[in-house]
């Protein structure tokens, strides 16, 4: 006797299959996952020992210091207009802060 399948009894999986073509149970094999892992250690390993040769290490120092700019940074005096202005607003940044973490 055969069995009549109702419209909405089909697993996700099988509407998933049905709708892109294949399966998911290639992306979980158990060796696309260990290469996985294999070759993000070995390019990581491969970026620290990169980081490590000077040659390198100071090139990107060197980049780095060329792209940011060194300005001086003024402090307002204790007990100025700017001094309070800044003040209230960082109370105000951290009770925003405490409002929407809580």
């Amino acid at each position: 006797m055969a069995t009549v399948r109702q419209k909405g009894s089909g697993s996700r999986a099988d509407s998933v299959k049905s709708l892109v073509g294949v399966s998911r149970a290639p992306l979980l094999n158990p060796l696309l996952l260990r290469m996985r892992i294999i070759l993000t250690s070995l390019l990581l390993s491969y970026i620290r020992g990169a980081l490590g040769v000077p040659f390198v290490r100071d090139a990107i120092r060197a980049v780095v210091s060329a792209t940011t700019l060194k300005k001086k940074i003024e402090v307002p005096e204790p007990g100025s207009t700017e001094f309070w202005f800044h003040i209230v607003i960082s109370i105000l940044l951290v009770l925003a802060g405490g409002v929407f973490a809580g």
